[in-house]
């Protein structure tokens, strides 16, 4: 279905000034205006000839691999053309140390250096600045998580592991060995050394992510802060200008975590903040803002959130660009300093439906064929665009909504457009007979909904003023009932569907104490 985007009239676009299309837009100095989307592009040429191993873009690794073949760099040009039209000015895009790996002593030049300088030119000519993320903690697609194989680092040789599942970088093995070095092994610092030489070339590159989500614990069993730190030093002494950053998972609830915020090197904080309710973002936000120096002194960094929205999992795009474009937040001192936060949805792209592309059921705005999923993710970030200047005559006019029933959708859990925060009023209001009639594989979908909603709920204990107090005990049960409604099995017991219904029952009538202060969109949104 066509729908045509709502523009600001003429006289409130005449109150702002309008950013034009071939101009960088300038930054705000708490990046409030940063506007970005996670971007793993889609190979859709690929298809046509399938390369060995080829599963989609299901790594970072498979994204610089198969970079420039067949038709891929047109069609990054119309990925980051979609992007630009909805209104980003920024995209996160993740590095690959074992492309850099294959060709690290190559006299014919380094592919993943070559590659990744193309990349930035290409963002360049669309005003788009990128941030790169050097290292990251996480693997997908495989239980136990797979370890990047250096012996096959372009993943030429079955299984394909490199270009088949999303892949730590550098990966625990390899990162021990960089530690053993005392930082000083050349896979360490060559690296590094050449990623940043590149982005410090480029007009594009707006700050360096050092590490995704770094499991911080402490005394760094993992190695993971020491990468951060020693990555972040050697950034900073190769590109002293670009400001440095590291994307926390939601909560910097350790004394390690706070650790690395507080270096001088650190210039930005970010943080991840999934979840349903406005007060997951603000809490989250307002206690990232209240780490101070470790004696008492607020650092006064400016935060972003370099990961919002989960659409699959109750976190709606619309609503959580709306939360960060209306969030009043600061520290301590100033509680109401800042007017909104930049951020970065995750995801642009849906992925290929018939490969192993991350998170393609739960994140995503656009398919191949640029049609969209949800055309209200697609407005939130138009309308923020809109009010924070950018020209209107920039921005996409109309977009078409993919029909369910095209053999190219596929559906986002637990619905099929995905789920927000109306949808969480209603879900936990739905009349007793609702439930006690639900079939099994739906039954499922709402045990999974109720376990994320109950987790954001309790989370928010762990900022400053929650507004949330849920207890450990309770949030137990909340876990147990969806493992019961999964399995069927309490000790010694085994339960019907009408039983299983009865526990959801009963754990929406838990939850609902819990969610019924909390807040979605503000009224301008809806």
């Amino acid at each position: 279905m066509n729908r045509v985007i709502p523009l600001v009239c003429a006289t409130a676009l005449a109150a702002v000034s309008t950013l034009g299309a071939q101009t960088w837009e300038p930054l705000t100095p708490n990046y409030s205006n940063l506007r970005g989307a996670n971007y793993i592009p889609v190979y859709t040429g690929l298809r046509d000839i399938m390369p060995l191993g080829y599963q989609g873009v299901a790594s970072s690794t498979a994204l610089w691999r198969f970079y420039g073949q067949s038709t891929t760099l047109q069609e990054i040009d119309a990925q980051l053309v979609a992007m630009k039209q909805m209104g980003c000015n920024s995209v996160r895009v993740w590095l690959s140390h074992p492309v850099w790996f294959e060709d690290r002593l190559s006299p014919f030049g380094n592919r993943m250096t070559n590659r990744f300088a193309e990349f930035l030119a290409r963002c360049a000519t669309h005003n788009i600045y990128v941030m790169p993320v050097l290292w990251d903690a996480h693997c997908y697609g495989s239980d136990p998580c797979l370890e990047p194989d250096y012996n096959d680092p372009l993943g030429l040789i079955p299984p394909h592991r490199n270009i088949s599942h999303w892949i730590p970088n550098p990966g625990p093995t390899k990162l021990a060995e960089f530690a053993a070095s005392g930082w000083t092994h050349p896979d360490f610092v060559d690296y590094v050394t050449d990623m940043v030489n590149v982005g410090a070339a480029s007009e594009a590159t707006v700050m360096w992510d050092v590490m995704n989500e770094p499991k911080i614990i402490t005394g760094d069993p993992n190695n993971q802060l020491a990468l951060c730190i020693e990555t972040m030093n050697l950034v900073e002494q190769l590109d002293p200008s670009t400001p440095i950053t590291a994307g926390f998972t939601s909560v910097i609830d350790t004394d390690a975590g706070s650790e690395l915020v507080r270096a001088a090197a650190f210039d930005v904080i970010s943080i991840h903040t999934y979840g349903s309710f406005y007060e997951n973002v603000h809490n989250y936000v307002q206690y990232a803002a209240a780490i101070t120096d470790g004696f008492g002194t607020e650092l006064n960094k400016p935060v972003i959130l370099t990961e919002i929205g989960q659409p699959g999992w109750g976190q709606s795009y619309k609503d959580t660009v709306g939360y960060a474009r209306d969030i009043v937040w600061g520290p301590p001192s100033a509680p109401t300093q800042h007017n909104g936060i930049g951020f970065y949805l995750f995801q642009s792209m849906i992925g290929w439906g018939g490969g192993n592309s991350p998170h393609k059921e739960k994140h995503g705005i656009f398919f191949e064929d640029f049609e969209v999923r949800d055309i209200d993710a697609a407005l939130a970030v138009q309308q923020t665009a809109l009010q924070q200047g950018v020209d209107p005559s920039t921005l996409q006019s109309s977009y078409v909504q993919k029909d369910p029933s095209h053999p190219l959708f596929y559906e986002q859990l637990p619905l099929p457009d995905g789920h927000d925060f109306v949808d969480t009023v209603q879900m936990l209001t739905l009349p007793s007979w609702f439930y006690a009639t639900l079939p099994d594989e739906q039954g499922e979908d709402f045990a999974d909904m109720m376990e994320i909603i109950g987790y954001d709920a309790a989370v928010l204990g762990e900022g400053p003023n929650p507004q949330v107090d849920i207890s450990f005990d309770d949030f137990l049960l909340l876990l147990l009932c969806e493992e019961v409604y999964r399995t069927g099995e309490l000790p010694g017991l085994t339960l019907t569907l009408e039983e299983r219904n009865a526990v959801l029952d009963a754990w929406r009538y838990t939850l609902v104490p819990y969610v019924s202060d909390l807040n979605g969109p503000t009224s301008q949104e809806e």
